[in-house]
Parts: structure tokens; sequence; C-alpha cells
């Protein structure tokens, strides 16, 4: 068992909202054999100072594409902006991976469960559920390009 002394309490949540949701679909059965690909952009990362916090916000945008057969398909467009908030002591770079790393992993969860809801009742059955994702590989990788 995990001793919650352990836990740290460096990001806080703030909220979350969904800003934009597109969907376009002719699929009416939804089959796992269909092919599936999934994007993810973390398209910005701001940082604000007040007295006694700095905030963080992330817009990330997620786009899932499904074919069928014949010209069944279905694109998904999702954008989510979270708001995160740390110690005015923590510096600007530590913070920024935090919101990579766990901010960034904490939308996905939400949008996780938000696709497969939408999904489940587009679809006359079935549902999407995309991938996990390596969010510590993709902040490297993003890193690395900077």
């Amino acid at each position: 068992m995990m001793n919650f002394n352990m836990v740290t309490n460096e990001l806080e949540m703030l909220g979350n909202i969904i800003l934009a949701l597109e969907v376009k679909n002719n699929i009416t059965n939804y089959s796992s054999d269909f092919s599936n690909s999934f994007g993810l952009d973390v398209k910005s990362i701001n940082i604000d100072k007040t007295v006694d916090r700095k905030i963080g916000k992330i817009l990330l945008s997620v786009v899932v594409l499904i074919s069928g057969n014949k010209n069944e398909d279905f694109k998904m467009d999702i954008d989510i902006e979270g708001i995160f908030s740390t110690g005015i002591e923590k510096t600007d770079e530590s913070f920024l991976q935090l919101l990579y790393i766990n901010g960034v992993t904490a939308l996905l969860g939400i949008l996780r469960g938000k696709i497969e809801a939408i999904t489940a009742n587009v679809f006359n059955g079935g549902k999407v559920s995309i991938p996990f994702v390596n969010v510590l590989d993709y902040y490297k990788d993003i890193t690395s390009k900077k």
C-alpha cells in the first residue's frame, strides 16, 4: 500500500475544460478490425505568476481517426485545456517539466474517458479506447527539438 505522505503536492489541478469537439462519422457498427490512428499535440503551455503561486495552462489537442469497410470512416478532433498550479518557489523550468509530464498525463486520462463515452454513444455498437502514451518519451522528444 502506498504511503500518502510520499505523494507529491508540487502540482495541483485547478480545472479543465473541453474547448472544441468535432466529430465526423459515417460508421454505424464499430469493429476492432478497423484501422485506428491517434494523434497528440501539446499546442501550448503558458506559465503565469501570482503573489504566492505559479499557474500553468496546457492546451492539448487529440485526433482519433478510424477507417472501416468501404467508405466508413470516423474523425474526432478534441481540444482540452487544463489549469494547474504550484508554489512560487518552483523554478519555471521544473514547473514546465511537471506540466509536460504530469499535467499532460492527467489531461490524457480525462480525454480517454470522454472519447470512450462519446464513441460508445455515436456508434451502434462498440467504442474506441485510445492507447496509453509514454508522456516522458514525448517530453524528451519535444525538448530535444528546442
